[in-house]
């Protein structure tokens, strides 16, 4: 099996038909020809093996054999709400984020962000998980929610949660347990870093503030660094 493949249809075992752009992706650009096996998830959790029965640029006709429930899903569900990079930074965070297992992204509109909320395409974010998902074998798809501000983002939050505030101003952070934690949220302002009242916000509300070096980051570096230290630290 040479080749993964995400579909949006449901997937049940025995024959299956993918039209349109599916079917012209599959038949014109990845060439597979009626013989090859392929693998096949819609981001359910399963992952399936299918056989190709027919393979023209409008139509793709597929023998689905068997399938297995396959997680390689974090213990804890990770929500990072993040201030949105520029351009090819943007693609990256959500190809990284998805990789090491993000349960969920929320892009945030800060006081400092360069890319407001209007700008923020948040279909090609879905694209860019999709194809993060074909790469890393994750059968699970990473949530992208609308964006919001961040006032909104932390109007209602989950006492049973571990709140994570990435404050550059903090000379030190708090003290973290990650342990047994299974949700973590993760705040990443933009560049210029969240501003006075937005501190102010979150420590008024109970966020724990983090430091994660004593140098300044990028927004998709300290994302990726903090979610990695929330699935894998101890």
């Amino acid at each position: 099996m040479s080749e993964r493949f995400y579909t949006n249809l449901e997937i049940n075992l025995g024959t299956m038909e993918l039209r349109g752009a599916e079917a012209h992706h599959l038949a014109v650009v990845s060439r597979i020809a009626p013989g090859d096996k392929i693998g096949l998830f819609s981001g359910d959790g399963r992952e399936f093996v299918a056989e190709v029965l027919e393979a023209k640029k409008s139509r793709v006709i597929l023998d689905v054999k068997s399938f297995s429930d396959v997680s390689r899903e974090p213990i804890n569900k990770i929500t990072v709400y993040s201030s949105i990079p520029k351009a090819q930074r943007c693609d990256f965070l959500i190809e990284k984020l998805t990789e090491i297992g993000v349960y969920r992204f929320v892009p945030i509109d800060c006081e400092y962000s360069v890319i407001k909320s209007k700008q923020i395409n948040t279909e090609k974010l879905r694209r860019g998980v999709i194809e993060a998902c074909k790469q890393s074998q994750r059968n699970h798809l990473m949530e992208i929610a609308e964006p919001v501000t961040f006032e909104e983002s932390i109007r209602e939050l989950d006492s049973f949660s571990l709140n994570l505030f990435a404050n550059l101003g903090a000379e030190s952070g708090d003290k973290v347990s990650w342990g047994s934690t299974e949700k973590v949220n993760l705040w990443i302002g933009p560049e210029g870093g969240f501003s006075t009242q937005e501190i102010k916000l979150a420590i008024n509300k109970g966020l724990k503030n983090i430091c994660i070096g004593k140098t300044i980051m990028r927004v998709e570096t300290a994302a990726i660094v903090l979610a990695a230290l929330a699935i894998h630290g101890k």
